[in-house]
Parts: structure tokens; C-alpha cells; sequence
């Protein structure tokens, strides 16, 4: 039996470094080592976030109705251009067939019939004695729930009142960001007040028909 070779067994690898003295191929060096950590610090991690799963979210959107804060007293004036206007609830103005949008009634057609009977054969007929035009009173001080919740459709994850909206004008000066909700109890909606949409759109009640 030959001699164990303790030195050859026992031996191990090292690194072998190379300075290299050239300021040009310095300068090259620490150049492309800068470029890599801000592409990969700065581009991929801080601004493309590459390490978050990110995908397209889905929204689901519910809208609804809500009575003004300060309930109307007097007609508004806008009443004058039809002489008279109704004092209607929510549930009666605001319509909301599915959720995602919102009819709002700001003018109605009132149609009284009498309804005559022959005592022979017990048929009626109907006849209309009154048709009268009113405007919904108080309709800008009205306000819009709006709950949106966006959800992650494969990680099952969403977000439900916690998202705040604004309404973003032409220079992107916002009009109002619905956030103030001490006066209804909301949990987590955005209240929009029906005047702003109708600032936003410069619309005004006075100047408004009463086309049917």
C-alpha cells in the first residue's frame, strides 16, 4: 500500500486576481457596473417593480341614489319654468336597473284618467281628464353613491372603500374630491353631489326645457 499523499488530498482552490492599471478600462469597468445596478436597482425593482405579480384588474361598479342632506322647503327655481315642481324621495328619482348606471328623473308627465264602466256588459274604458308637466324639485342637491371595487381576477384579491374619485376638469383642475362623508352613512363610496356633474358639464337647471 502506497503513502497517502496528505498535501494532494487536503489541497483546495483559490482565486487568482489581476489588477488591471489602465484608467481607460477603469473607467469602461465601473461605467458598465454603474449602468447594470441602475437598470436593475432603479429600472426593474423600483420603477417596473418586476418583483409584484401584476395583471389587468376587473371593477365592479354600484350606483345609487341618495336624499339631499338639508330636505327642500321652497320650490327651487327652475319650478317656475312649469309652475309647479314635486318633492320626490330617492327611491322615486333615481332608478338603477343594474347597478352600473343610474337614470335620474328630473322632470315627469302626471296623467289622471277616469275610468267610465258600462253596467251592461262590464267593460271600462278610460279616458284621460288631466295631463300636468312637473319638475322634481331640489334635483342638484341630490347625491350619487358611487362604490367601485377593482379586484385581481387570478390572485382573488380586491379592494372595496378605500378609493377615493375626483372629477378632473379640462386643465386638470379637479372640482371636488368626494371624500366628506360625515353627513350620510356611507361606508367607503364616493358621494357625488348631482351639481357637480351638472358644473362639470356647464349645464343649468334654469336654462333647461321641458321637452318630454
Amino acid at each position: 500500500m502506497g503513502k497517502i499523499d496528505w498535501d494532494n488530498l487536503l489541497s483546495y482552490d483559490t482565486l487568482k486576481f489581476v489588477t488591471i492599471k489602465d484608467y481607460r478600462l477603469g473607467l469602461l469597468h465601473y461605467i458598465c457596473t454603474l449602468a447594470i445596478l441602475g437598470y436593475v436597482i432603479g429600472y426593474e425593482i423600483l420603477y417596473n417593480k418586476s418583483f409584484l405579480v401584476s395583471e389587468q384588474p376587473t371593477a365592479a361598479i354600484h350606483m345609487s341614489l341618495i336624499n339631499p342632506p338639508v330636505p327642500a322647503v321652497a320650490p327651487s327655481t327652475y319650478c317656475a319654468a312649469v309652475n309647479a315642481c314635486v318633492f320626490w324621495p330617492a327611491e322615486r328619482v333615481g332608478f338603477a336597473p343594474d347597478g352600473n348606471t343610474l337614470l335620474i328623473t328630473t322632470s315627469v308627465k302626471i296623467i289622471e284618467y277616469r275610468q267610465d264602466c258600462a253596467d251592461t256588459n262590464f267593460t271600462c274604458t278610460e279616458t284621460a281628464v288631466s295631463s300636468n308637466v312637473y319638475l322634481v324639485n331640489n334635483i342638484e342637491n341630490f347625491v350619487i353613491s358611487l362604490d367601485h371595487s377593482p379586484r385581481s381576477p387570478t390572485l382573488e384579491l380586491g379592494i372595496s372603500g378605500t378609493l377615493h374619485g375626483a372629477l378632473q376638469q379640462e386643465q386638470g383642475v379637479g372640482s371636488g374630491k368626494w371624500q366628506d362623508r360625515t353627513a350620510y352613512a356611507s361606508k367607503g363610496a364616493d358621494l357625488i353631489p348631482v351639481s357637480d356633474l351638472l358644473a362639470a358639464s356647464q349645464l343649468s337647471l334654469d336654462n333647461q326645457g321641458t321637452n318630454e
